[in-house]
Formats: C-alpha cells, structure tokens, sequence
C-alpha cells in the first residue's frame, strides 16, 4: 500500500512538473532605447519577447541590467540569453547567435537598427561615409556597444565612459568631445524629449552604420537546449513579420 501511494505521488509529481511551461530567463539593457527597450516593458523588443512567448507556450522572464553586466551574466551561464544585440564574431564568445554560412543569419533578426554621428551645429566633425575628420577631442559612444570597434578601426580616440544617450549628448554640447556615436532612434528618441538639446546638435548623413539585432542564448543554454532555442528564433522571425507586430505602438 504505502508502495503504491509513493508511486502515485511520484506519478503525479512529474505529471505536475511536465504541466509546467519552459522558463527562459534573459536579460536586456537597463537604459531606455525608444523605440525597443522602454521602462514600462512596452517597448517594441518586449512587445515581440512577449508575443513569442505566448506562441511557444513558453515563459520568458527578462531583466534589466546594466549593459555590460547582462552581458556578463549569459558569458558566464547565470543568465540563459540577451536581447538586443548586433553580431561581431568576437561576440561569438559572449553566446550563440542564429547562424548561417558563418554570419548571423539576418533572416532570424528582432530588428535593423542604425548607428549616426552626432556634432554640436555647425561644428567641424564631418563624415562622407569612409573617413571622419575634425575629431581630435574623439567621438562618446556607449559602454560595451559594437560601434566602439568600428570607431578606433576609423582610428578616432572613444570616450565610452557612460552608457547613458543623454549624458552623451551633453558632453558633445560641452565641448568635451567632437562628437557621438550613437544608435539613431535612441539618439533621436533623446533629443526630443529634452528641450536643452534641440536645435543645438547636428546628425550627420550617411549613418555610420546599419546592423541587424539579434537574440542570443549562452553557450550553456544552448548545449542544454538547442530544439527550444531554435523554436524561439523561428517565432521570434515569424513574429517580426506578423500584422500584429506591425500594429504595435511602443509605450501602449
């Protein structure tokens, strides 16, 4: 008897803990990032994160974290993947992106994004697209971002002591630096809201670069996991591309 009633517990124990959905933990940065990232958990990256959460049945837990920390925390394993992230192929240390022919397979993106210079009005900083002239102070950009590479392969001197887009900008005004280096719709999204920076700041043309954004998982959820992780590239493209995502407002 009391064999039977262990063997009825035990049963139903892992009948209950198979009933429960999957959890994922992941993590993204805690600065806001109109229109992706915003406080509320609205903006347009948590919208999809949510919306592929219910299509694969599955929980997605995120947190926000200081940028180079939650990027730590998937190196290290503690965290199970991160959100928003353009690929280099150093980054290939940090996690696993969705890939094909060795590169990031563009077709699995959350989204495109650019990256702009940004210069007090008038100032000397110039662009044409391949080289940058009248940076002898150096370009700000934030802390742990790609763009950072990019910029000392221009061989221009970064400041990348802040991660915070507003602090950034105000240093441009000061003088401190020649310019910034910053992702457009951010910087934008920045400007606009502060009526100290408005019409006192140049965005140069061309972008300085363009780049898909991406989800990726830590080297140890993937060993443990890669059918879900595949699952959730799959859905998070098929979100992208869904009427419901189009209709989608940041903030609401």
């Amino acid at each position: 008897m009391i064999r039977a009633l262990s063997g009825l517990c035990a049963c139903l124990w892992l009948c209950q803990a198979a009933a429960q959905p999957r959890v994922v933990r992941l993590c993204h940065e805690d600065a806001p990032s109109y229109p992706w990232l915003l406080e509320n958990g609205r903006g347009l990256s948590q919208i999809m994160m949510a919306m592929v959460s219910r299509r694969l049945g599955i929980v997605i837990q995120s947190e926000a974290l200081p940028w180079v920390r939650c990027m730590s925390e998937v190196k290290s394993g503690r965290i199970d993947g991160l959100y928003k992230i353009s690929f280099t192929p150093q980054r290939m240390e940090l996690g696993v992106f969705p890939m094909k022919n060795d590169q990031a397979d563009v077709a699995l993106r959350m989204l495109t994004d650019s990256y702009s210079l940004y210069r007090v009005k008038d100032g000397g900083l110039g662009w044409d697209g391949r080289r940058v002239v009248g940076a002898g102070k150096g370009i700000a950009a934030q802390a742990g971002f790609s763009v950072i590479a990019q910029l000392q392969q221009l061989g221009l001197a970064v400041d990348s002591s802040s991660h915070n887009v507003s602090v950034i900008l105000h240093k441009v005004l000061l003088g401190r630096v020649d310019g910034a280096a910053l992702q457009s719709r951010s910087a934008d999204d920045a400007i606009a809201a502060e009526p100290a920076l408005q019409g006192r700041l140049d965005k140069l043309e061309p972008p300085l670069a363009v780049k898909p954004y991406y989800l990726i998982f830590s080297h140890a959820f993937y060993q443990r996991d890669p059918a879900l992780a595949q699952k959730i590239w799959q859905a998070v493209a098929i979100v992208r591309g869904s009427p419901a995502y189009a209709a989608a407002r940041p903030g609401q």
